[in-house]
């Protein structure tokens, strides 16, 4: 079962039914508590702005096992578009990614941060990054 983006416990049911005529119907039920070595929040990224503007976003990042936790930045997408500062908040347990926008062109532009962690239950760490720009509007006046 797929149990992405879940956290804790989680109950599912399905309803099948069957030609038998003394059970027509039967429910299942899966019941799971599903633990996270890393919590991120949010699990992604978004930034509007108008063409001009700044904006920044944040990212916590929480490590959930006794281990002490350990980031480093594989790969990012849009480095050329947005800035990107790893804070360490709690040594070894939390840290704060920090997203600020260039002054760039108006459009819309996706890409993806990859990290590495020191944790074998979960050594990468993808987190998706959207940026919308939007171009400033001109009100033109008849004269």
């Amino acid at each position: 079962m797929r149990t992405k983006g879940y956290s804790g416990y989680h109950r599912w049911s399905a309803r099948v039914i069957s030609n038998d005529p003394s059970h027509k119907e039967i429910r299942l039920y899966i019941k799971a508590n599903i633990f996270n070595p890393i919590i991120i929040r949010p699990r992604y990224v978004r930034l509007y702005a108008m063409e001009g503007d700044r904006v920044k976003a944040k990212i916590k990042i929480s490590a959930n096992l006794k281990e002490s936790l350990r980031l480093k930045v594989k790969d990012f997408d849009l480095a050329d578009k947005l800035s990107l500062n790893i804070k360490e908040t709690k040594k070894g347990r939390e840290y704060e990614l920090y997203f600020e926008n260039s002054l760039i062109k108006p459009g819309i532009y996706r890409g993806r941060l990859l990290l590495s962690t020191n944790y074998k239950e979960r050594p990468q760490i993808q987190i998706p990054v959207f940026l919308r720009i939007r171009a400033q509007k001109r009100i033109l006046y008849p004269k």
